[in-house]
């Protein structure tokens, strides 16, 4: 924090020290750059100079930057150790300062305490602080609080949804653990989220049943009159592998959930089959971990998909599928009826099988380009990506070969530039592509039937790694190594 303003001077010329001294005077005197402070987790072991005692430091250095702050409502990243006990001290200050817009944890492990099995120490006291001086007021003792955010490689073990009942106003909650314990998790079932407009939970959740994996998103879905944004990515380890989650009897609608993230397991394809959102503009569905579920899949994604488009007369804009045997999901169909789509990413992953070799991408993309010649295919698709984890090297140069075919079609990029690599000078130089005739870019530049692509991604082998790359309307060839 520097030093408050004095009338000190080192040999400097007048005109610069009187800039130096009126910028001060306005850092000084402006609330607003004193409304947000962000400390990292070597703050917390080192008190400030001023401080009287390590236990009160850092509550002391809190309080006298946001006493600069004026009335605004305020914003505190911090970094909190998840092995040690935080000073009261500044548990007191956190829990007691009810101008708090926005709170951000995140819990730091040293290497040999990775992962803790517990719940981390500064947690619970700040969880049980909350709870019993909102017991106290009568109310949430974080009135203002609008966003609340916790980042930790931690397994929780006590309920982190209490946080939401210390906050009325809240809106957005993202809560990222290595795990949530059943009884933490099932909590979030009792929660009031009909003012919640985000809704993020990060991490694999343990050992439930189906019934109650039914409640959790059903009732979510269902109870949040104003959620936008719902993002369940993480892995459930149900009970019974086998059992089915139950379907509601009549499908559950939003009508303002827009962007919905979730994990790819049978029981989340049976609930898109069993959803209503009118307004979703936004869904991915993707394997974030390397759980393999023992329940077959015997919904294909496509028809998820598109049951839940149908169902709901959505505008979707942007679809990514992660981690999919994408040659038995059915997905090529479900494309040609997405005529809105602006971002499409998918990531085929075939199940290794020793007495077969894995099948790859490459006769996917070849019939997205069958599709693109011989119908109104993504008409509107402005990015696209596509990785593909089984491809090996022999074969990755079949992959670049088939993925150029589709993104490379003169209707799709006849309004951008085309660099490629001129050794003689060294640099990108813009040329016209190879085999491509000024008449057929006059005609493809006529018809206006397709969106020109600004940027497109290929990904392939198991670290990977980009072989391909098409970057802000350009793409470059088979030289963009030398770019690096």
């Amino acid at each position: 924090m520097p030093s408050p303003p004095t009338n000190a001077s080192i040999h400097v010329p007048l005109e610069i020290l009187e800039t130096i001294f009126d910028f001060r005077d306005i850092v000084y005197s402006s609330p607003g750059f004193w409304t947000t402070l962000h400390i990292p987790l070597p703050t917390l072991a080192i008190p400030p100079p001023q401080a009287k005692s390590s236990d009160k430091g850092l509550a002391e250095y809190m309080d006298l930057w946001f006493s600069r702050a004026g009335d605004f409502p305020l914003t505190l990243h911090l970094a909190m150790p998840a092995d040690e006990r935080p000073p009261q001290s500044l548990i007191h200050y956190i829990v007691h300062n009810q101008r708090w817009r926005s709170l951000t944890f995140r819990t730091v492990c040293i290497p040999q305490h990775y992962r803790p099995l517990r719940t981390p120490f500064w947690m619970e006291e700040l969880l049980d602080a909350t709870t019993i001086l909102s017991e106290e007021l009568g109310h949430g003792c974080w009135r203002m609080l609008q966003s609340f955010t916790i980042e930790s490689t931690s397994s929780v073990m006590v309920s982190p949804f209490q946080f939401v009942q210390a906050a009325p106003l809240l809106k957005d909650v993202n809560l990222t653990f290595h795990s949530f314990s059943n009884g933490a998790f099932i909590s979030e079932l009792f929660v009031d989220a009909k003012n919640l407009h985000s809704l993020s939970l990060v991490g694999y959740v343990n050992q439930i049943t189906s019934g109650v994996a039914s409640r959790l998103y059903y009732g979510i879905i269902q109870g949040g009159a104003r959620l936008v944004s719902l993002k369940i990515p993480g892995h459930i380890c149900e009970m019974s592998a086998t059992s089915s989650m139950p379907a509601p009897v009549v499908p559950v609608t939003n009508t303002v959930l827009s962007c919905l993230h979730l994990h790819n397991c049978p029981n989340i394809r049976r609930l898109l089959m069993n959803i209503v959102l009118p307004a979703l503009s936004e869904l991915q569905v993707c394997r974030v971990d390397d759980c393999i579920d023992a329940a077959p899949h015997t919904i294909k994604m496509g028809d998820s998909i598109r049951c839940l488009v149908e169902r709901s007369q959505c505008t979707l804009r942007c679809l990514r599928l992660g981690r999919l045997q994408i040659d038995k999901e059915n997905l090529i169909h479900v494309l040609e009826s997405l005529t809105s789509l602006h971002n499409v990413s998918i990531s085929h992953e075939a199940v290794e099988n020793a007495a077969s070799p894995l099948p790859n991408g490459i006769p996917f993309i070849q019939q997205m380009t069958v599709r693109q010649n011989q119908a109104y295919f993504l008409p509107a698709l402005m990015h696209f990506s596509f990785g593909d984890t089984s491809i090996r090297t022999p074969t990755s140069s079949q992959l670049v070969n088939a993925f150029r075919q589709f993104v490379e079609d003169p209707r799709r990029w006849c309004n951008s530039s085309v660099l490629q690599w001129d050794p003689a000078s060294r640099k990108m130089r813009e040329v016209e592509p190879a085999g491509e005739s000024n008449e057929l870019r006059n005609r493809t530049l006529d018809t206006g039937l397709y969106a020109p692509l600004e940027t497109t991604h290929l990904f392939a082998g198991r670290n990977e790694t980009c072989v391909y790359s098409r970057v802000m309307k350009s793409w470059i060839g088979k030289h963009s190594s030398a770019l690096a």
